[in-house]
């Protein structure tokens, strides 16, 4: 069974098999810390950032890329895990940067909630939710290709599994939130649902968007 181990880096999750994984907000240049085009990003566009759409809620927040990026496109993120090992990770990361001096403005915006977010979202009334909810349903692997995906991704997939209930979280999204709802897919992959306003497409995934009042 999978664990966490503290070591003098910080939190590290660790497999079976002894893989071990570690976040990094502020050194992790490839994954956290990677350049970025601002606003003119797809996935700030999809956001709506330059309409003036900030508070968004990452109800997957997995290994939190994402939410992290967006944090420091400007946005204010609030993250959802319902996996307690990953959460903890996370959850380690964010208190990291929020004692480095470079990062410490970046995580003040960025928090997380640990649970699952279907529960959470349940228990809310229509329309009581945040502008932006998003969404990254864990992509289903394709047989037809032989190369396994990246060492971090082998142990959140084994450690996570498969996001078997997300057309029920977008169902959820959708009568919470505020203005607009986005999911990101893979480009060829069908929508989860129904019903979209439009599509921001790039080269291999796409994010979807979804109006909540509709």
């Amino acid at each position: 069974m999978a664990k966490i181990e503290h070591t003098e880096r910080g939190a590290e999750l660790v497999t079976d098999d002894g893989l071990r994984l570690h976040l990094d907000f502020v050194n992790d240049r490839l994954k956290y810390q990677r350049p970025h085009r601002g606003k003119s990003e797809l996935i700030a566009k999809a956001i709506g950032l330059s309409k003036g759409f900030h508070q968004v809620w990452d109800l997957t927040a997995g290994l939190a890329e994402d939410a992290w990026f967006l944090v420091r496109l400007g946005a204010e993120v609030t993250a959802f895990e319902r996996q307690p090992l990953i959460a903890e990770l996370v959850e380690d990361a964010r208190q990291r940067a929020a004692r480095a001096p470079e990062t410490a403005e970046l995580a003040a915006r960025f928090s997380l909630r640990a649970g699952d977010a279907i529960e959470i979202l349940r228990a809310l009334q229509k329309g009581s939710g945040p502008e932006v909810i998003y969404l990254d349903p864990m992509f289903s692997f394709e047989k037809k290709k032989t190369a396994l995906p990246r060492k971090e991704m082998q142990i959140f997939r084994s450690v996570v599994g498969a996001d078997a209930d997300a057309s029920d979280l977008l169902r959820e999204a959708l009568r919470v939130a505020k203005d607009r709802v986005v999911v990101k897919r893979p480009l060829k992959e069908p929508p989860l649902l129904e019903g979209l306003q439009h599509r921001f497409e790039g080269t291999t995934i796409r994010y979807d968007l979804y109006n909540p009042k509709l």
